[in-house]
């Protein structure tokens, strides 16, 4: 079957590299990788089955038809060269390969010749570049590692060139006499904007694995593709690009006629709804519009675009004669697009609210009907600003934000009191804004006119809620916190509430040389917040992390919370090096595809942000914008959970074990599954099989946990979401 990707799209088959152009030029490159002096008659197996199984139906003749064909999950071609295997494997979206090194194999023998490509170069950091016609492909450094005593022990390995357009790999410092594998990876990063400031405030991806993200720009030159309007003037500020899962191509990117976009979301059939804010009277709104007309000062406002760009569906005013400010957008299980902000209108359109009076300017919640043209409820709601809102799976309404209204509505609160000149708040409703489930201040007593509140809120699909934000406040409320200490000026807090309201966790998030601001969050797999924002500390705590260093003046970050909030799985810095003027970079917007992939926006000055594959290679002005993808699948280690000594059974003996080991006896578990972050780490130490509480530690507590099972006080032994055992 025929596909066409756009230029940096790279797929492996059986050896062979495939490079398309964009979708409405039929151009082709195919790139073939040649295994020179490979074996000619090499064995090619599956490996790892997978528990489907596929039918082949060819014609009327029976005979060739083919069915319960087992399917694998990697391809090995065996004995590639003498002592040396390839494995194939994916992970969804892209083809990854292994060189696997058996004992006493000379990877000398390793070389791969790509015809198709006009130079072949490896760059100062160690990646792999090919040139071609239709434009470059990029390998990243190779990384090498053996499993040595249970753990995996990194290598070091770098590309070498044979011959023209031919490489292979060295390695250094390696144990002969055990196996090795190489293993090269292509990740996705770029930058995404023109010769001015280009900042986005909010990023989605939709069900087919599409990103959007959406803001304000001040470049005439800002990177176009099938606008909805391609014109830039003192209108057209915001912008909104949605990128193709599929080849990292831009399927639209547009001006909007408007002068900043605060939220972004995406229905199934991958239409963006768009809200924020406007000061101008020819912004397009369609016939079924709910307000027609510019109100005056700031509106607010409400747009679906197709999900080719080229389209409204549904555009509308919203707002009064006063200032207006939508903060964020999402939508609900049956399609209701419900919108959230503050509004200075005492005319601000109200229907059906659970508080109808104008308090002199605060919050507002509205909800449209899945087209649009109805208004289902419009309502006031306390002093404040809105900057998240959330609606989970059975309708309920969660809103965050930050408000200094000692009247501020509460019901069934954690801290019923405000604090400090702002607190963070949370609010849960029942569907349709009816009444409240809980309504609660979250701070501490900072008083100095400092902001404290949350950015963003997130909702699990068991009903717990989480937000992040920003507290300048030492006696910020903590509990069950991997950090309870304020660290500098002020530092993220990251808090999740029950469904009804109660506080499992809430902690501190930074370092003390710098301020930290916590943006926007979001729920992985394992029900483990992810984190991301800005740091200004040389020492945010970073276990795992890619990039362990500040690196200008501010760095966005990405960290991972275990699930109960007590210990900090990963944490890194994400900037380059080099850039404009203080060379800062943070991060706006984080989401996750509820599987193995991560997507965080922001923006950047750097000038050598990390990038792969990139749709722009290089910072075209000031502050562009940037959009990373990384790979959070986790790699099951091979562990039975409470068989703390290995033997292969789950009983009081294991007990004793770890009582002697604690107890500083000399035999460490045999078992050591790395840091649980997933994939999970090799960094230290982390005895998987005795975390028989699943809190992702190893301790004292797990014996008590332990002791209650045999009791048959506690149905079953747990393990760490982020480091699950091997099925």
């Amino acid at each position: 079957k025929k596909q066409n990707h756009y230029l940096n799209s790279l797929s492996v088959k059986t050896g062979e590299y495939q490079l398309d152009r964009p979708r409405y030029k039929r151009e082709s490159l195919l790139i073939k990788a040649q295994f020179v002096g490979s074996n000619p008659n090499v064995q090619v197996m599956g490996d790892n089955e997978v528990s489907h199984n596929h039918n082949y139906f060819y014609g009327k003749d029976r005979s060739e038809w083919y069915l319960r064909v087992p399917a694998y999950a990697s391809v090995i071609y065996k004995n590639l060269y003498p002592g040396i295997d390839l494995r194939y494997h994916g992970d969804g979206q892209s083809l990854k390969y292994d060189f696997i090194i058996s004992p006493g194999a000379d990877i000398s023998q390793i070389a791969i010749h790509y015809n198709g490509i006009g130079r072949l170069n490896i760059s100062s950091t160690g990646e792999l570049e090919m040139t071609t016609s239709l434009g470059s492909v990029t390998e990243q450094a190779p990384v090498a590692y053996q499993d040595l005593y249970d753990k995996k022990d990194d290598i070091t390995c770098r590309f070498v060139f044979k011959d023209a357009n031919t490489f292979g790999f060295e390695a250094v410092g390696y144990d002969h006499s055990v196996p090795f594998v190489i293993d090269p990876m292509i990740i996705y990063s770029t930058y995404l904007g023109g010769s001015d400031m280009d900042y986005p405030h909010d990023m989605c991806v939709d069900s087919h694995e599409n990103i959007y993200i959406a803001g304000i720009t001040q470049s005439d030159d800002f990177p176009l593709a099938n606008p909805y309007q391609g014109e830039y003037n003192v209108y057209n500020w915001a912008f909104i690009s949605k990128i193709s899962s599929a080849d990292d191509s831009l399927i639209y990117s547009t001006y909007f006629r408007a002068d900043c976009v605060f939220g972004v979301t995406a229905d199934s059939f991958g239409n963006a709804w768009l809200t924020g804010e406007l000061n101008n009277d020819s912004f397009p709104v369609t016939p079924n519009a709910i307000d027609t007309a510019y109100g005056g000062d700031i509106d607010g406002f409400v747009t679906k675009l197709s999900s080719s760009g080229d389209s409204l569906l549904y555009s509308t005013y919203l707002g009064g004669s006063g200032g207006d400010g939508p903060r964020d957008v999402t939508l609900g299980p049956d399609g209701k697009c419900y919108v959230a902000g503050s509004s200075g209108s005492s005319d601000f359109p109200i229907l059906n609210p659970f508080d109808p009076s104008y308090h002199g300017g605060g919050c507002f919640i509205t909800c449209f009907s899945p087209s649009g043209d109805t208004l289902v409820f419009s309502t006031f709601f306390g002093g404040g600003d809105i900057d998240g809102i959330a609606v989970d799976s059975e309708g309920f309404i969660y809103i965050a934000g930050a408000t200094g209204d000692y009247h501020f509505p509460i019901y069934h609160a954690f801290d019923s009191t405000l604090d400090g000149w702002s607190d963070a708040f949370i609010t849960k409703f029942t569907p349709l804004a009816e009444s409240l489930v809980f309504s609660s201040y979250l701070g501490g007593s900072y008083s100095l006119f400092i902001w404290e509140g949350a950015m963003r809120i997130a909702v699990d699909p068991q009903g717990n809620s989480y937000i992040c934000g920003q507290t300048p406040s030492s006696d910020f409320p903590h509990y069950n916190a991997y950090d309870s200490t304020l660290s500098g000026g002020s530092d993220a807090f990251v808090a999740k509430f029950s469904p009804s309201g109660e506080l499992p966790y809430s902690t501190f998030l930074g370092g003390g040389s710098g301020p930290e601001w916590a943006y926007d969050l979001t729920i992985g797999p394992d029900e483990c917040a992810w984190v991301t924002g800005l740091t200004g500390s040389s020492d945010f705590p970073v276990p795992n992390g890619f990039d362990q260093q500040l690196e200008g003046y501010t760095d966005a970050f990405i960290a991972k919370l275990s699930a109960d909030g007590s210990n900090l799985l990963f944490g890194t810095h994400l900037a380059g090096s080099a850039g404009f003027y203080r060379n800062e970079t943070y991060a706006s917007g984080i989401a996750c595809n509820g599987v193995d992939k991560l997507y965080i926006a922001g923006l950047t000055e750097s000038t050598n942000f990390p990038l792969m594959n990139p749709i722009q290679d290089h910072n075209a002005g000031w502050w562009d914008a940037f959009v990373t993808v990384l790979d959070i699948s986790t790699t099951p280690c091979q562990y039975l959970p409470g068989d703390i000594n290995g033997n292969g059974g789950v009983n009081g003996v294991d007990i004793v074990y770890a009582v002697n080991y604690f107890k500083g006896g000399p035999n460490h578990p045999p078992i050591d599954c790395g840091t649980p972050i997933g994939p999970c780490s090799e960094s230290s130490a982390f005895y998987a099989a005795g975390d028989v509480n699943g809190n992702c530690a190893f301790n004292g507590v797990d014996i008590t946990f332990f002791v209650r099972y045999l009791k048959g006080q506690t149905p079953s032994l747990r393990y760490c979401p982020g480091c699950p055992p091997a099925q």
